[in-house]
């Protein structure tokens, strides 16, 4: 068991009142219409929505309720750019994580601000020139949302981008996440 030599504390977001009208008035980045999703016995009903610019969209509730059925159902019928970490990751490239960062994101990989706000507070620095087989769960879904960030895109779906991480891991991919949202000015759901 370890302790932490200072606390981790949560607060929840204060916005003023100009930071909170200025949310309620930023334009609308993208809309999407009603969904009808079946399978089976399973019937999900998705109302119309829309993303802004710069926003993070979380969607919680138990399992089985839908939200990896309606992000796959985002990326199959939206005529957008999607970036999409799926919920169950499998590591199939045969090389390192830099080869596999050179070939899938490689100008991303290669910019600086790109490397500071999301490769480095990841930690995915460190494992490089490691074989991305050879990567733990938690390695792997850091290296999986950095591929994802890395990808040029209108929208940015991450399915469950804190699976296998620690608890440090987790409030530090919520930072990266956040800013990478405001700073590249898309929508981010997770």
């Amino acid at each position: 068991m370890r302790f932490r030599t200072q606390a981790i504390t949560f607060k929840p977001p204060s916005l003023d009142e100009e930071e909170l009208e200025l949310k309620m008035n930023t334009p609308i980045y993208q809309t999407y219409d009603e969904m009808i999703i079946e399978q089976g016995d399973f019937k999900l009903v998705v109302e119309p929505g829309d993303f802004k610019r710069g926003e993070v969209i979380v969607i919680l509730g138990k399992n089985g309720i839908g939200k990896t059925t309606f992000f796959k159902e985002l990326v199959q019928k939206e005529k957008l750019n999607i970036s999409y970490k799926p919920q169950t990751i499998k590591a199939t490239f045969e090389g390192t994580v830099e080869e596999l960062f050179n070939g899938k994101i490689g100008s991303m990989y290669s910019n600086e601000l790109f490397r500071t706000n999301v490769i480095r507070p990841l930690k995915v620095h460190d494992l490089l020139q490691h074989d991305v087989q050879s990567l733990s769960g938690g390695e792997l879904q850091r290296v999986a949302i950095c591929l994802a960030l890395g990808k040029p895109a209108d929208l940015y779906l991450l399915d469950e981008p804190s699976a296998f991480l620690d608890c440090e891991q987790r409030v530090i991919t919520s930072f990266v996440i956040k800013k990478f949202a405001i700073e590249s000015q898309r929508p981010i759901m997770v």
